[in-house]
């Protein structure tokens, strides 16, 4: 698709005249690479959403999900999943039960350590559970049948936009709504403090300024 035609093709709704573009083309544009990249942008978004809660969490830039072994029990609740043939359905419930797991176990380990600092002890134990689930997922790739499941596991732990269409994309505004919810009640921005607040560009005023506001009256 040239630069021209496929200009021509998004300004198609405001009026543009498309004479002389061929129909292939509005129908690559629209159907096909269109949602691709559509879903691209709300899973990428998503990512920065999550990745931002937990960064507030610990108020800290540099956590992210995979080191407190979300990411980790996700992929082997899916695993596991596709290894029992559950069916899609099952895979999106499986990976967001393994991803609760995971988390729970992580803070178990982290509450029954009363000494030391509790966010390292919490990043040292989803060390310690991602190296673990993702032992059980070499394993469970080992089990699998090498001509059907396997393929479909590592498919799956790669990623993919191919199958993406515009039927899906709704359900992927639904989530990604659910998701920046959490973020829009302005009592949860002064968890962050100042810098990272400051960081985030989720709020401008100073963190005693956030604490007065926030103060019930009376």
């Amino acid at each position: 698709v040239c630069s021209s035609d496929l200009l021509r093709v998004l300004a198609s709704p405001f009026g543009a005249d498309t004479t002389g573009v061929p129909e292939a083309v509005s129908t690559v544009v629209w159907r096909i690479r269109g949602p691709r990249v559509c879903a691209a942008v709300a899973v990428g978004a998503a990512l920065a959403i999550a990745g931002t809660a937990f960064q507030g969490l610990f108020r800290n830039p540099l956590v992210s999900p995979d080191l407190l072994g979300a990411s980790a029990g996700s992929a082997l609740g899916a695993v596991l999943a596709i290894f029992l043939s559950l069916g899609v359905v099952g895979v999106q419930a499986g990976a967001f039960a393994g991803g609760l797991l995971a988390l729970g176990l992580v803070y178990l380990i982290g509450a029954n350590r009363q000494q030391g600092d509790p966010v390292l002890t919490l990043l040292l134990g989803g060390l310690v559970v991602s190296a673990l689930l993702g032992a059980g997922i070499g394993l469970v790739k080992a089990l699998a049948d090498p001509f059907d499941q396997l393929p479909a596991i590592t498919f799956w732990l790669l990623g993919s936009l191919a199958g993406s269409s515009a039927r899906e994309l709704p359900a992927l505004r639904t989530r990604f709504w659910l998701a920046t919810s959490v973020h829009r009640d302005p009592n949860n921005y002064a968890y962050y403090g100042d810098r990272q607040g400051r960081f985030f560009g989720l709020w401008r005023f100073s963190e005693s300024e956030a604490e007065l506001r926030l103060r019930p009256e009376g």
